[in-house]
């Protein structure tokens, strides 16, 4: 499963509706103080030295710090701009892309811009800023530029591609529950052609994606924005991204809150393990949650019952998928999809419930709809974006995979034990990365951000997606992290009701004031 997805699930920012608002372009420039690039890391992310950039090097990257915008109105009072930077920024004299960048302006007192992702790897920062602005609360709107982007080999930007929506639909909706070895050779014929498929028809940026080059694009972003440091909230896989860059660059951090974070030293492996045992706790909580509404929980009456019935659903799903009132069918692994995407949010296990008692009759009409949200595929089944190509392109080169299919079976006991239930599933999606055609410049590893100032991690203690633990390590890794607790069910927080996080988070991002490392919100 790698890790997705990370991409942010709310009530507010649906991942089915990030698409850009069509405007006419009508708009001046801004002409916004050069800016130099900030000094260049001195460790990587394994922790071995990396060579300070020639001075030639250095001289050449300034141009990107000194471009100026032409910003242009794009509908619903937001403006849009394309900002260049190099593609491979050792060679800041050879091929470029634009990213496109959002962003919308404050009417109040100024701080200065708040740069925003929503997770992923591959979720469009530019469609979730235009159509979840409003989750972000009053008081930070009133005192940011609140400003995203999509990152490189994202939406907008440069977009990676590596197989036709067909060939993708057959990739997402593919037997990942292997009864026999011809399900296993099935899977590996598609894993090969989809890796290969990125290579073909994306080219030299397959190997420019990673996590790291998003972090210093994220630094010209400052410097053309045309600010000192940087201010910065980060959900999921967007925590990730704020954590190189506080190593990369931790004399240009500003205000920074991370918010379900992800442990960067985590090898691929691992991560998984933690997602399968997150999903089974997310699962555990919706049964409870289920079980104490004793007159409308129609799933079934006690704990077993309920697996049971899901096992025997998917297991049913594998052999003959289940029908949709669309038409379209509905696999064990659509079906396995929509309860995880339920998972994500409290706010949808009413809806899951619905979902599962339809299913057990044979309709999946709504797992279906869930499986969507979470793909970001419309009504008639198409890709409007490349988020699910983008995920693997991101992930394989973060996170190396290098296991064969008999490494995996050999592996799933431990899978299995983190999670009887998707255990199996997200095992085998690592699959695709070990036949990844581009090779990753470095191994995961802790970061530290020596220097940089306060960094404010947020932990939900039943986040299905990001699980608690990881936002403890993070903030202890950090040298200046500050961990921030929050007892509750869901993926990410801060812009929810909860009143405790989000005065938390207005007091940091709008008067400097960090909170108490360890501080508790329910």
């Amino acid at each position: 499963m790698t890790n997705r997805r990370g991409t942010r699930v709310r009530a507010a920012a649906v991942i089915a509706v990030l698409g850009l608002v069509a405007a006419g372009c009508s708009g001046g420039s801004d002409r916004l103080p050069s800016a130099s690039p900030a000094p260049a890391p001195t460790s990587a992310v394994d922790g071995t030295p990396v060579p300070t950039p020639a001075p030639a090097v250095a001289a050449a990257l300034a141009k990107f710090y000194d471009q100026k915008l032409s910003w242009s109105a794009c509908g619903g009072g937001f403006q849009c701009t394309k900002v260049k930077v190099p593609v491979d920024y050792e060679k800041p004299d050879g091929a470029t892309l634009n990213l496109s960048v959002t962003r919308l302006r404050t009417n109040g007192k100024r701080l200065g811009s708040l740069l925003l992702n929503p997770g992923g790897p591959g979720a469009s920062g530019v469609g979730y800023l235009q159509a979840a602005y409003q989750g972000i609360t009053e008081p930070v709107r009133a005192n940011y530029d609140l400003v995203s982007f999509d990152p490189r080999g994202v939406g907008k930007s440069k977009p990676i591609d590596c197989v036709t929506d067909g060939q993708l639909d057959e990739f997402l909706s593919a037997d990942v529950t292997m009864d026999d070895a011809n399900d296993i050779a099935a899977w590996d014929r598609i894993a090969k052609r989809f890796a290969a498929g990125c290579s073909q028809r994306t080219g030299p940026l397959l190997g420019e994606v990673d996590t790291d080059n998003v972090a210093r694009d994220l630094d010209v972003l400052r410097g053309v924005l045309g600010d000192e440091t940087l201010h910065y909230l980060g959900y999921s896989y967007g925590t990730f991204i704020g954590a190189r860059y506080a190593e990369l660059f931790p004399d240009k951090v500003g205000r920074m809150v991370l918010d379900g974070a992800i442990d960067p030293g985590l090898s691929a492996v691992e991560l998984s393990l933690a997602q399968a045992q997150g999903f089974q706790i997310a699962w555990e909580a919706f049964v409870a949650a289920c079980l104490k509404d004793k007159k409308d929980c129609q799933i079934g009456g006690k704990r077993g019952e309920i697996e049971t019935r899901l096992r025997g659903m998917l297991a049913a799903a594998d052999k003959s998928p289940l029908r949709s009132r669309s038409g379209r069918p509905v696999p064990e692994a659509m079906a396995t999809l929509g309860v995880v995407s339920a998972l994500y949010s409290t706010q949808r296990w009413e809806f899951l419930r619905a979902s599962l008692l339809s299913a057990y009759n044979g309709d999946g009409t709504g797992l279906l709809y869930l499986a969507d949200a979470y793909l970001q595929r419309n009504d008639r089944g198409g890709f409007p974006d490349n988020s699910n190509e983008a995920i693997y392109a991101v992930n394989c080169l973060d996170r190396p995979f290098t296991g064969t299919p008999a490494q995996i079976e050999a592996d799933l006991p431990r899978f299995q034990e983190a999670s009887p239930l998707f255990g199996e599933f997200i095992a085998w999606s690592l699959l695709p990365c070990t036949y990844w055609p581009v090779q990753p410049a470095h191994e995961p590893g802790p970061v530290t951000g020596a220097g940089a100032a306060p960094i404010v991690v947020i932990g939900t203690t039943r986040d299905p997606a990001t699980p608690y633990e990881w936002a403890k390590v993070l903030a202890d890794q950090l040298e200046s992290g500050i961990f921030v607790s929050h007892d509750g069910d869901g993926h990410t927080v801060y812009g929810d009701d909860n009143t405790c996080i989000n005065r938390l988070v207005e007091d940091y991002l709008v008067n400097g004031e960090a909170p108490r490392d360890g501080v508790e919100c329910d």
